[in-house]
């Protein structure tokens, strides 16, 4: 019975102590960090983890295809918005497997957190401080968040950043 707890609060410290440090490398590699966010996620759950991770660039004859084009600030924010996705599939789903896509196109970021827990009355919620957290990080990038999520169908988490040219990494 202490095994769900203590990962539960393993993983919650490591949440809050990666709040108090940076979330990415001085480069803004988004695309690794979200690799790390999986695995330690998948590692300390037990919840099997499907990534994807893509950028336009990727179908390109590009040298650079695999990292994003951001700012650091910006890419965080995305990281911490999967992060606490993250945790409320471990806190509320009883998932036994959550799919993380992250993709950016010529005109947006859009992220997905899924998972095929037993999903959720969204009457019923209370709105705690993990939605309202992803809601308030996705305005503050001008992007939007939608939470869907049917009583008995898993729960998906997602997040459109419009993408322009001021948020190009220099």
């Amino acid at each position: 019975k202490l095994i769900p707890v203590a990962r539960h609060a393993l993983l919650e410290t490591r949440h809050y102590m990666h709040d108090l440090s940076p979330m990415l490398s001085e480069q803004g590699d988004i695309r690794a960090a979200v690799e790390n966010l999986a695995a330690e996620f998948q590692n300390i759950s037990d919840i099997e983890v499907e990534l994807s991770v893509s950028t336009y660039r990727d179908s390109e004859d590009s040298e650079d295809k695999s990292s994003f084009n951001i700012r650091p600030e910006s890419a965080t924010q995305i990281c911490r918005i999967i992060q606490e996705s993250l945790a409320n599939v471990l806190k509320h789903s009883g998932a036994t497997k959550v799919t993380i896509q992250l993709e950016q196109t010529l005109s947006e970021i859009r992220m997905s957190v899924e998972d095929n827990g037993h999903g959720f009355d969204g009457d019923s919620t209370s709105g705690g401080f993990g939605l309202g957290h992803i809601t308030a990080r996705a305005r503050e990038l001008n992007g939007s968040c939608e939470v869907i999520g049917n009583k008995g169908n898993g729960t998906r988490v997602l997040v459109t950043i419009p993408f322009s040219e001021e948020e190009v990494a220099t």
